[in-house]
């Protein structure tokens, strides 16, 4: 009987909020439009993320726009390697991916990622 394996395909945000928030931070303020300046104390708030404030953190930073939106992809599941001879099962490995994926996102989201 063949087992059919689920997909664990996963990805992360490459820079979450708090990262690109820090990263703004850590730059030397450029001078700002009126409009600009409103725009920029939402991106280092606690507003919700909309395109004007990626423009604008793409701007700052220089880091183009995509770059800033793009995912990261988790090693998949056949990459995985075992010490043992005993394949493990698909439950257990499920398990230790949600586990890796928690870790990860709390990592993220405090900014502990690149330390």
């Amino acid at each position: 009987m063949s087992v059919k394996h689920k997909d664990l395909s996963f990805s992360l945000p490459k820079y979450s909020r708090y990262e690109l928030r820090e990263m703004i931070l850590q730059t030397e303020k450029p001078v700002l439009s009126s409009e600009d300046e409103v725009i920029y104390n939402q991106l280092i708030g606690r507003t919700l993320l909309k395109d004007k404030h990626y423009q604008l953190a793409s701007k700052i930073l220089g880091i183009p726009k995509n770059e800033i939106l793009q995912r990261e992809n988790e090693t998949a599941k056949e990459k995985i390697f075992y010490r043992s001879n005993n394949q493990a099962f698909d439950d257990e490995i499920h398990s230790i991916i949600n586990l890796f994926r928690c870790f990860s996102e709390q990592k993220k989201l405090r900014g502990l990622s690149h330390e």
